[in-house]
Order: C-alpha cells, then structure tokens, then sequence
C-alpha cells in the first residue's frame, strides 16, 4: 500500500524488515521536498553524489527508464525516480528560483517585488499601468465615482453585440444568416432519399438495435469505459487508483476474475477512461482474442497479458500484441501468471484452495508496479519490494527463465548462475530473501520419490502437500538447492600448528584467481534443501560447504529483481 498524494509506502501489520520501507519514504520525501540542483542538465551527470536531485531533462543512459520531467534522486549507488503531483514545489540550486510542477511542466515563481514601503517590510508594490500591485487611494476615490455596469466608449460592433444578445429583437446574427444561406429552397428534411444519401438514419429506422459502444461493453461484462481518438494527450499515459487485483480468494469464480478499478486512464492508439470497476472474468470467451484460454487447463501455467484498445480491454496470451490487433491499435498495460497445479487444501497457506489456471495474486503487474527486468513468471514479496521467479531457473544466458515444466538447469557453478541471471536484469537471492519467499512451503519434506525432479512446477511433497509458498514460488524447499548471494569462509585441509597456509587459486573460467586460505577457504550459502535430504530441507535450511566454483546436479538456482520505480 502506499499514500494516497505522494505515493509514499506504507508499513503493513507483521511486516518484516520494516526498515526497508521506512528508509524508502524518507529518501521519497527527501526527493519530493527540499532541493534539485538543475531542471536543464542536459542528462544524467557522470559524476553524481549521494542525495543530488535533478529534474529529468533528457530520457536516456542511466535515465532511460525515467520519464521527462521526473525527479530524479541519486542514493545508495543508482537511481531513483518519482513522478511528481501538480502543485509540488523545489528550490532549483543553478536558477537561484523557486519552481513547481503545473502537472504538464516544471515553471517558474513570480519573482518577488522589491519593497517600496517606509516601514522596510517586503510588501507588494502599488499598481501602475505595466504592474499589478495594490490599488491606490487616487484609484480607489475613482472607481467609486463610477457607476455600476459602465462600460468605456463602446464601438458599432460592440453595440451591435450586445443588441443580437437581448430577447425578442428578431435581429439574426452572423453565424444564423450565414447557416440560413446554406439551406436549399424549399429544403425537405423528410426526404428519405436525401437523408441516406448523407449517410444519416431516418428516425423510423430501428435504433434499439444498434448499442452504443459503451453499452457493448457492459455486455461483455467489461464494465463502463469512454472512448476518444487520442488528440494532443502523451501517447505514453497510464494512470489508475490502485494495482488491479483478484475479486477474491475464497469463491473459485473469484479466483478467475482480475479486477480494474474506476478512473484508470490509458493513451496508446485511442484514449480509454473506465468510468466503473471493470472486471474480467478469465471463463468468459469475449474479453480473449483466443477463446481457448477461457478454460482453465489452457491457462495452467502460463503468463497472459492486458491491452487496452478501442474495443475496450482484451486479454491474450500473445506478448506483443493481441490477435487482430496491430502496436497502433492496442497497448500492453498489465499481466499475471496462472497456477500451474492445484495447491488443494493446507491449512493457513494463502493459496488454500485455488485451483490449475486460476491468477496467482502476486504474479499482477502494470506499469506501474513491476519488476525492472521482464515481469514473466515473476510474483512480488511486498515485505521487501522485491519481485522473485515463481519457478527454478531454466535455460541459461539471454534464455535464462522463470517457466513451467521447463528443464531445470543444474551442473553450473555460482559464478555462472550470476551471469545467467544478470543478463536477463535480475540477481540470486539473499539468506533473508529466500526465507521470506518461502514461508507456506512444505517443511522438513522433500519431494515425493526424493529424486531429481528434472523439470519445474506442480510437485508434491512426500506427504502428497504440495511444493508452494504463499507468495506462489514452486519447489523453494526439498527439491534442489538454490545457489544464494551470501558470502561465508571455511578453514579445512589448515596444518593444526603454525600459521595457515594462504595461496592463489585459478577460478574456472581464465578470469581471475581467488586469494584463498587452505585448500578451500571460501563458501557461497545454499538454501532450501534437494531431493534426498527429508527432514533436513526447509524454507530456514542453508548449506555452508560449497565454494563457488562447486557444480553439481542437486544445486540450481532462482532468480529476483527489484521492483521498477513509476
């Protein structure tokens, strides 16, 4: 959740690391209340420091993901952006002014007037002919003698104006003799010979039968929505109250039902206005541009998109555009990621009863909350802010992926499993990180035939629970290990006498050598437990006895990435 003006994120009851989201707002309020430095930098500074502020000049480089005008705030080593609200006033360093935001650009304050008064106060000055200011005594006494409604020396047009503006003169105006000129002799606007050659429907025609297009909407059970051809407004809007979400977690048609809220705007090709909540219900074939994704084991497992068009709102599992439609004619707003299996019945699991092909309620993203990287097969941890792979990595390099019944990559050493991931924008988690992304997972289990389990998703424990956190994240615990960030140190093969043996060894990869003492010395935490280790597996389980260059088939790996600021 987050403040309703300034967009500021709010502590949730229990929330974990409570400081994460804390420190976030003030560095937020930092940004939108003190000072930038300049509006007109021609671009990011190469050299920025801790806490500069700019306003966004020029959208590229490490601004690239920024929007103009934005404010642009430099902390904790990048960068982070705000969009800001009509009325939000900085101090500008190099201008040596005050400016706000109008809510289309960033202007100046008036500047002040120099003060004219006796007394020293910094007053506004008296009027004068080419100055506002305050009214005279001279320009008071004035005014007073003159009566109400008088008006200066009035011209012919002026007179004329104001005689075609009163009531029962007969006098036709301009644009009345001109529209009468334009009228035929003896015009017959019944003629329905006339009235189809203009395009144009006689009233005896059936109009019922045509429904307006907002009226066809609702028909389709897509609530309310205005559409206009996009004029002069940013073709690159988006704006809405609030995250779209599921219509609920107990009833299974809930389950199925992605909710918009009234007022969300989007500019793309058209301009689209909900003016009431609209909800799409996933089993309704209208709102897909293939019908066969209303059924749920169509859907079980895979990612689906939302494009605003003229049509309304459709739904498709293309992500690039929806069928029948072209990038001028539709814009991609939104998505999630459907469950690959059911969870059945756990007591306390936030997922208790959903069902394969149902919207897992963290895996929905917009525009405006998303992960920096690709939003696939992602869900969000909102304790942290951090978007996590629902599944265990497939593929590797630019083919690095969170998907389902995907061959999990194994046999790779932590050095690869970095390089993987940053190539595709996201990170390996941390020891806290994976203990919050698999709380709801089976404990002390591993995976039923405690084998490999060769591809991700939809697994059971040993005793028939399924493998599923309560965010949505597959097989965090019991099935393979997952390779973590953290960093430990271990002394084995060390002479019992004198002093430790320290030597260079030669990484696998000819990219460097690692400055090591004894015959290991260095270690990179594993978590959640593999196949064969039962009791010992768990969202809380790590393994600090491998070191980096380690490989082996029961170690692989799951991706993160922060979230995107709007």
């Amino acid at each position: 959740m987050s403040t309703d003006i300034l967009g500021l994120p709010e502590l949730s009851e229990n929330q974990s690391a409570k400081y994460i989201t804390h420190n976030q707002a003030l560095r937020q309020i930092e940004a939108l209340s003190v000072r930038v430095l300049s509006r007109t930098n021609s671009g990011f500074p190469a050299s920025p420091g801790g806490g500069d502020t700019y306003i966004v000049d020029s959208v590229s480089g490490d601004w690239a993901d920024a929007a103009l005008n934005d404010i642009a705030h430099y902390y904790s080593g990048s960068w982070h952006f705000y969009t800001p609200i009509e009325g939000v006033s900085l101090w500008c360093s190099d201008e040596v002014n005050w400016i706000w935001y109008n809510g289309n650009a960033w202007v100046n304050y008036p500047t002040a007037h120099a003060s004219s008064h006796t007394d020293g106060t910094d007053d506004i000055q008296d009027a004068t002919a080419s100055q506002k200011g305050l009214m005279t005594a001279t320009q008071a006494t004035k005014l007073d003698g003159i009566e109400p409604g008088a008006t200066g020396d009035q011209s012919g047009a002026d007179i004329k104006s104001l005689y075609e503006a009163e009531s029962d003169t007969n006098a036709f105006t301009d644009a009345e003799k001109t529209k009468l000129s334009g009228v035929e002799l003896e015009a017959d606007v019944t003629d329905a010979v006339n009235v189809a050659a203009s395009g144009a429907l006689m009233a005896a025609n059936n109009l019922s039968d045509i429904p307006t297009p907002a009226t066809a909407r609702t028909n389709l059970g897509l609530g309310d929505s205005v559409i206009l051809p996009l004029s002069s407004l940013d073709p690159a809007y988006y704006s809405r109250a609030a995250v779209p979400y599921i219509g609920g977690y107990e009833a299974a048609s809930d389950r199925i039902t992605l909710v918009y809220h009234a007022g969300t705007i989007v500019v793309g090709s058209d301009y689209l206005s909900l003016t009431s909540d609209t909800q799409l219900l996933l089993s309704n074939t209208a709102i897909w541009d293939n019908a066969t994704y209303a059924t749920a084991a169509n859907r079980a497992g895979q990612d689906f998109y939302v494009y605003a068009t003229a049509d309304g709102l459709i739904l498709s599992a293309n992500a690039t555009v929806p069928t029948g439609y072209t990038a001028l004619t539709s814009r991609k707003i939104c998505g999630f990621h459907c469950l690959c299996s059911g969870v059945g019945a756990i007591t306390g699991h936030t997922l208790t009863g959903f069902l394969a092909g149902d919207i897992l309620p963290q895996s929905i993203w917009d525009l405006r909350h998303r992960p920096a990287c690709g939003p696939d097969g992602m869900v969000y941890l909102p304790q942290s802010g951090l978007w996590v792979d629902i599944y265990l990595m497939s593929g590797t390099g630019s083919l690095t992926a969170s998907a389902y019944a995907a061959t999990i990559t194994d046999t790779r050493n932590w050095m690869d499993f970095v390089n993987d991931f940053g190539t595709v924008g996201k990170r390996l988690l941390t020891d806290y990180e994976f203990q919050l992304i698999a709380a709801g997972s089976n404990e002390e289990t591993n995976i039923a035939g405690s084998a490999d389990p060769v591809t991700t998703g939809g697994h059971v424990d040993t005793a028939g629970r399924r493998m599923i956190s309560n965010i949505g994240c597959e097989d965090c615990c019991g099935a393979m290990y997952q390779w973590l960030l953290d960093q430990s140190w271990r002394a084995d093969s060390l002479p019992d006498t004198g002093d430790p043996t320290w030597s260079w060894y030669d990484l696998p990869g000819a990219k460097g050598s690692l400055y090591r003492q004894g015959s290991t010395g260095d270690v990179k935490l594993l978590a959640g437990g593999y196949w064969g280790y039962g009791s010992y597996c768990g969202s809380r389980c790590r393994h600090a006895n491998n070191f980096r260059w380690n490989t082996n088939s029961i170690i692989g790996g799951r991706g993160c990435a922060r979230s995107q600021v709007a």
